[in-house]
């Protein structure tokens, strides 16, 4: 049985292993923004910073998929139709112009064929084009992201040095693109205009995650930025999780955590009553 562990416990724990793998050699790039991401969780922005400062904008990590046994999952679920690509659904922060907004890192096609369900559309990402699409895991692109995100935080370089940031990016979106997935074709020939400074603290902030959102999209990274939106930035839990009509009907819920396993509760070290919510998110 083990002893019930917070959410802080698990990052620190997670710093010191990376610090470790950063030593071991082979891997340091990797090892880099994976201990930026546990500072990050931590509200420790300088220092992610400083862990990602070395790494090369074109670098990248993937992990490998093939055609014979481990495919890539999200191309898996998008050719049997259960999954397809939203556009503003959901409102608030969450609900963003996934489809609509034109953009060269979410490029997408309607399959005629509809959807799993027959009665809905199917829209699909051109993000992964086959079984064997490989997928980021870690990349120079979230290191800036990192960085974009320090500027912005108290004590950083300021909102002027994360629209620089942001927009070097947005200036290579072609290039950046192929690097992160090697078949992607800008078929439109989109391009990115640069940002603007919106001119308000929440504004900026709400500017940084949706170009987090647009540059990480379906890498697992959405999840949690609406928690640290929540935990770190002070929004309610009713602005950034979906919420009013869900598009099969009916309303959206109010939860956004999973419930404890049931296996847990034969632990007698932990209760479900003492679950920390506020960790969680």
């Amino acid at each position: 049985y083990g002893e019930p562990t917070t959410t802080n416990q698990l990052l620190t724990d997670a710093v010191v292993r990376f610090d470790d793998a950063l030593g071991s050699g082979g891997f340091a790039s990797l090892a880099a923004v994976g201990k930026a991401r546990a500072l990050l969780n931590q509200g420790e922005y300088g220092a992610a910073a400083t862990a990602v400062a070395s790494v090369p904008t074109d670098f990248v990590y993937h992990i490998d998929h093939s055609v014979n046994g481990a495919s890539n999952p999200i191309f898996s679920l998008q050719g049997n139709g259960r999954y397809s690509m939203s556009d503003l659904e959901g409102g608030n922060q969450t609900g963003l112009d996934f489809r609509s907004a034109g953009d060269p890192r979410v490029q997408w096609y309607e399959d005629p064929a509809g959807g799993f369900d027959a009665n809905y559309p199917l829209f699909v990402s051109e993000k992964y084009t086959g079984f064997s699409s490989p997928l980021v895991l870690a990349s120079g692109v979230e290191a800036r992201l990192i960085e974009a995100e320090a500027a912005l935080a108290p004590g950083g370089a300021g909102p002027g040095e994360m629209i620089t940031i942001l927009n070097d990016l947005r200036a290579n979106v072609d290039d950046l693109m192929v690097v992160l997935q090697p078949d992607y074709t800008n078929e439109d020939g989109l391009t990115l205009d640069p940002l603007v400074d919106p001119g308000t603290p929440e504004a900026r902030v709400q500017m940084l995650f949706r170009e987090r959102a647009f540059w990480l999209y379906l890498t697992g990274h959405r999840l949690g930025d609406l928690r640290r939106l929540v935990r770190d930035y002070g929004f309610d839990q009713a602005e950034v999780y979906p919420s009013g009509a869900y598009v099969q009907g009916g309303d959206h819920g109010v939860d956004v955590v999973f419930e404890i396993d049931f296996d847990e509760t034969n632990n007698p070290l932990y209760t479900t009553a003492e679950c920390d919510v506020t960790s969680v998110n």
